[in-house]
């Protein structure tokens, strides 16, 4: 075709990567010639090609820097979709788990694959460029929920990071597939303590960060981890949920509130959970990183006679300061959770107009079948108690550190805001636990449209 638009419409699947090709035909005139420029360094992405989100290419797990999930490629439409055929498939070799999402940069596909495993592919043809296996102990598997599955990776400047499912993170040189180096993100190894990787590293300026997954077991208790980006080198590390209190006082500063909304009698050896094994982002302006927390551990707040609290900051949306790792706010979305409601969903950054301001917003669907957002910059949610169905939210500046019981808002055109209630939470002591998605929304910024995932009968659509 004369001018061809690629589309790389990717899916993962049990044994499979599936890559569908096309270019559709333009009547445009030919473009000028222009001098030949050097062949772009693998995985060559930088500042300035994250901050323009170009249209042919998915630098991050969610496309853009933003994490939109969103391509505004339009070669593709309603006419001609039905001509998409077969291109080509690539074999992984294994009937596990697959939840990656890959990367296209420059022709190239990366992705992951369970245990942490890494290729290369030409995405044209699909042909194998490298593959890296960071040689794990399989039994590390025992340790996962939910299979030994990995979300994906980050690339930036040349290389390529990636989780393994035994903790350990992995730059890989993006042209070779060989090692650079690599660090033990976890606490407690020594102690079996029941932690596993599987989400992708989230880039946040010279730094990665890192979480965990482990909730669902007894010893885990959930923290993000910040490494130089270039070296490796440990910067800092943010716990989610207090210490046991029998070891003295909390070991940061904005777990000594938090610890007070835990029952005395709460199960400390329990790990008290809170892992972050999932949505995260940066805003790179505010100089903050967003991250969401697993439910508690154990998650039945009323187990051995306990009578429950908040359980900060379990179920919730934390702002983090990059530069030292403090907490900037936090918004708990489900206050004393015992039905595993965690807010781990994918987070999305976006800019739009809502009653004549401009708020930055992060959005994400959770677990209770609902979608949400809030102001970057702080806490500012609407008032769970004035929300109304079918009706704009009354927002509420400045509310602070909050909590949510029944529905937030999300964004459905310029200057308005539709509530999605959630109807499972309108009876908080009987709720009937809704079909669980973890499939992330995508946004258009051109649409002022969020698209969201449907689920029925455990099957994502």
């Amino acid at each position: 075709m004369a001018n061809a638009g690629l589309d790389a419409l990717v899916r993962t699947s049990a044994a499979i990567i599936i890559a569908a090709l096309y270019g559709c035909h333009h009547n445009s005139p030919p473009a000028t010639p222009t001098a030949a420029q050097p062949p772009r360094k693998a995985a060559d992405v930088n500042t300035e090609r994250l901050s323009a989100g170009e249209p042919d290419q998915w630098l991050t797990p969610g496309r853009d820097a933003n994490g939109t999930y969103y391509s505004p490629l339009q070669d593709i439409d309603t006419v001609n979709v039905g001509k998409l055929g077969f291109a080509w498939d690539y074999r992984l070799g294994t009937n596990r788990g697959q939840e990656s999402t890959p990367l296209v940069i420059d022709g190239v596909m990366y992705a992951t694959s369970n245990f942490g495993r890494v290729y290369a592919l030409d995405a044209a043809s699909g042909k194998e460029l490298w593959k890296y296996d960071p040689h794990i102990d399989g039994q590390w598997a025992r340790y996962a929920c939910c299979d030994a599955v990995n979300r994906g990776l980050a690339a930036f400047d040349g290389r390529l990071f990636a989780g393994a499912l035994d903790g350990w993170l992995h730059a890989l040189d993006a042209q070779t597939g060989q090692l650079v180096w690599k660090v033990d993100t976890l606490i407690g190894r020594a102690e079996h303590k029941p932690y596993t990787l599987t989400g992708a590293p989230l880039l946040a300026g010279d730094l990665i960060i890192v979480g965990n997954g482990g909730a669902d077991f007894a010893g885990a208790r959930g923290y993000v981890s910040a490494y130089d980006r270039k070296s490796g080198a440990f910067r800092w590390r943010f716990f989610t949920v207090p210490r046991n209190p029998a070891e003295g006082a909390q070991d940061q500063a904005q777990l000594a509130a938090a610890v007070k909304t835990w029952d005395p009698r709460h199960r400390w050896d329990a790990g008290s959970g809170g892992t972050v094994w999932d949505g995260m982002a940066y805003d790179p302006a505010l100089r903050l990183v967003y991250i969401g927390t697993a439910n508690a551990a154990p998650y039945n707040m009323h187990l051995g006679g306990r009578h429950g609290g908040d359980e900060l900051y379990a179920a919730s949306i934390i702002a983090i300061h990059v530069d030292d790792g403090s907490m900037a706010w936090y918004y708990q979305t489900t206050p004393g959770d015992r039905w595993d409601f965690d807010s781990t969903q994918k987070l999305i950054l976006a800019d739009v107009e809502l009653d004549h301001v401009d708020p930055d917003l992060e959005c994400r669907v959770e677990r209770r079948q609902r979608v949400g957002r809030g102001e970057r910059a702080r806490a500012s949610m609407p008032d769970p108690r004035t929300v109304v169905p079918g009706h704009p939210t009354p927002r509420v500046a400045g509310l602070g550190p909050g909590r949510a019981r029944y529905a937030v808002a999300s964004v459905r055109g310029p200057g308005q805001s539709a509530v999605i209630p959630c109807s499972t939470m309108l009876a908080p002591n009987r709720p009937t636990r809704p079909p669980v998605t973890r499939r992330p929304l995508a946004f258009s910024h051109r649409d002022i449209a969020v698209t969201r995932p449907a689920v029925a009968s455990g099957r994502t659509r």
